[in-house]
Parts: C-alpha cells; structure tokens; sequence
C-alpha cells in the first residue's frame, strides 16, 4: 500500500476522525477527510517552479523537488522540437513527410561527424547538396556547392539541358540525353566503351541531319544506309554535287546518268558491257569509235547512215557435207572438192531472220558441176518463188537476202 509522509501543519475544515487499526493494535497516523490549499507549505514535493507552459518538456530544477518547463525541449503530441544539439550513437528518422521543416533548414554533419542543422548559405567548411533530385553537384561563383535541372545523372544516363562542349576523348559506356538544341562541340574523339557496341540513335529517337567524315556525307530524315555480309545497302537516292572517285567496281541494278553533256570513261585496259548474251544495251543518238583521232566506225542516228573506215570482216563457215545455215553465218563456203557427193545447204526459217538479212554462197572446190550444191528452203517458203536454188558450174556463188517473214530473193 503506497501512503504520503506529510510534516507541517494541517489544517482541515472538518471533523478528524483517526481510523482505527485493522488487528485491534495502535492507531496510526493516518487522516480521513479532505484537504484544501495550494501546497505551499509543503516540504519535499517535487513540483514545477518555473516555466509551466503548454508543451514545454519538464526538467529537474536547481534541487531534486523542482520541476522547471523546458522551451529549448518542446512536445505537442505529434512533434519534437529540440533547440539545440543532440547526442546520440545513433540517429534513425522515421515517417518523415516533407515540408516537416523549412526551406532554409538542413540536416549535415559537422567535422566530428555530428548531425547539425545547418542552412543553404553555408560556406565551403559545411557545404550542403544544391538543386532537385539526381543533380550533380558544382562549384557555384561564391565557393558554395550548386546544381541545376539541367544537368542530373539517374539510371546510368547523363542529362544536359544546354550546349555540351568537350575538348578531349569521350568514351561512353550509358547514355547521354541532351535536350537542348545547341550542339555539341567535341574537339576530341568520340568512342564507344571497350569492345561493346553502341548505336546512334533508334528507330523511334533518329537523327535528322547527319554528316560523316572529312568531306561529310549528308543524309536527309528519310534516307537510311545498311550493311550486312553483303555490302552496303542506301534505300533512298543518294546525290552528289561533287566528284565520286571510286577505287573498285560499281554494280548496279540500273545505271541512269541524267542530264550530262559529256561522258568520258577513261579506263586503261577493256571496259565490259554486260555478262550474258541475251543483254540488250541500248544508245540513244550516234555512235562513233575513234583510233586516237581517226574515226573508225560511225553510226548517224540522225541521217540514219553507217560509216565504216576500216576493213570489214564477216563470218565465213567451210562446210564439206550437208548443212544447215546458221543465222550467224555470212559466207557458206562449200568444198565441192573433197565429197563424192551432191551437198544440201538448208536455210534457216526467214521469220527467225532479220529483214534484209544476207548469205552468201560459193563452191570453193570447183567441183559443182559435178557434185552440185542445192540451196534449199524451209518447207512453204521460196528463192524467187523457187523452194530451191541449185550451183551446177565449177566456181559458182549466189547471195541472197530475206524479208524476214517467208521468202528468200537472189542478187
């Protein structure tokens, strides 16, 4: 049973009874009733001697029965305010929202690692970290830390808002985002990190205006160059206001030169056309081939007239036995020496012929008047309206042309 020992005078505005002991023993100094007063005279009762303000944390005073209201130390249910330092091993903040303290007001450790709170005009002795979230931090005109929403770092990218200048190497490992329109100046070399590739740009993220190289290349938003194993692919037109210089082969598909007065292919050595025979090469105007400045052949496409200076030479076939003509062929020489026989020389269809299309015919051994040569037709069509046409006379020839269609006529 807890009791209060009391010394002094009591007053009392009542009848004292003094109870009775419970085991029939001596009375004690117990007091029934009510007391009235402010305590004053109370001795040894701790109570609050100073300060006694709503939220002021009580102390120990200047002896152990005084209690004194601390302002320094303040609790008003939800909130601790301490107006000075605190001590402590360790320090654990929990719940806290923003706006718990001002702008102006900071936590930092001092030089003995002790949490202070401190403000943002602090000099370079207790510097404290500038500008929004993820900023790097710089060295502002006045020697005080400072950062910028136009220069952060977060998620291994780097994030300008303004020009980037560098003036010597960069290699990049993660990601650079400028979102300035300035350029950027780099008087150095720009290169991947290491062995690992990197692209510039993505499909979504392209670049409008590239240039390449010493003498730029420029490609337009639209045109794109792709390599594989194969080569280099441009799925787009690629122009040219300057000189192409070229050290290998060019192939293409289609070879267009546009709006050129001269063309000069000045090659030491052959110039092929074409890698099959079925290739058609096509000229539009005159044609002229030139032995240093004589000219050889000549094509008039204006008068439509051919020009030759030169010997001309076409094809000859020596045959001793029955044969059939070639459109190839020119001069059919038949050696009417050598068989013991008459030879049968069959032309070829006039309509797989070229009109105006000429054979020549000769008995080179001198024997056809023995061994005759017979010049026959495809069957239906005619030598002068004559299904055949036969040299019967030692020496003799025959030229004939076609009008491409079915009939063959004698010169």
């Amino acid at each position: 049973m807890a009791y209060n020992l009391l010394s002094g005078t009591i007053h009392a505005n009542e009848q004292v009874v003094f109870k009775p002991s419970e085991n029939g023993g001596t009375h004690t100094n117990a007091i029934v009733g009510e007391f009235h007063g402010d305590g004053t005279h109370l001795t040894n009762v701790t109570r609050i001697v100073a300060n006694g303000t709503t939220d002021y944390m009580l102390t120990v005073g200047a002896n152990a029965d005084s209690l004194v209201g601390e302002p320094n130390l303040q609790f008003n249910g939800t909130r601790l305010y301490v107006n000075g330092n605190i001590e402590a091993t360790a320090l654990k903040l929990s719940s806290v929202s923003a706006g718990q303290a001002s702008t102006s007001s900071f936590l930092a450790l001092d030089e003995n690692n002790n949490v202070v709170l401190t403000s943002s005009a602090g000099g370079p002795d207790d510097a404290i970290a500038q500008g929004p979230l993820n900023s790097i931090q710089f060295n502002s005109p006045d020697g005080d830390l400072a950062g910028s929403s136009n220069l952060t770092f977060a998620n291994s990218t780097l994030n300008v808002g303004g020009a980037l200048a560098v003036t010597s190497g960069v290699t990049l490992g993660g990601v650079i985002s400028i979102s300035s329109s300035a350029p950027i100046a780099i008087t150095g070399s720009l290169i991947p990190s290491g062995t690992t590739i990197f692209s510039l740009g993505t499909p979504d993220n392209r670049w409008n205006e590239l240039y390449v190289g010493t003498g730029s290349v420029h490609l337009g938003p639209n045109c794109s160059i792709s390599s594989d194993s194969d080569g280099v692919l441009i799925n787009k037109s690629l122009s040219l206001s300057g000189s192409l210089v070229v050290s290998g082969n060019i192939e293409a598909h289609s070879f267009d030169i546009i709006q050129t007065n001269l063309i000069e292919i000045n090659q030491s050595g052959s110039t092929a056309f074409g890698n099959t025979n079925d290739d058609t090469h096509h000229f539009t105007g005159s044609l002229s081939v030139f032995s240093s400045s004589t000219d050889l052949f000549a094509v008039d496409a204006e008068n439509k007239v051919t020009k030759i200076n030169t010997g001309l030479s076409l094809n000859r076939v020596s045959v001793t036995s029955n044969y059939s003509v070639l459109k190839s062929d020119y001069y059919i020489g038949v050696n009417t020496a050598s068989p013991s026989a008459i030879i049968t020389a069959s032309l070829p269809n006039a309509s797989t012929l070229n009109s105006g299309q000429t054979f020549v015919f000769k008995d080179e051994g001198g024997s056809s008047n023995a061994y005759n040569v017979v010049i026959l037709t495809d069957s239906g069509q005619t030598i002068d309206n004559q299904n055949k046409v036969v040299l019967e006379s030692p020496y003799a020839s025959l030229t004939i042309y076609t009008d491409g269609v079915s009939r063959f006529f004698i010169t």
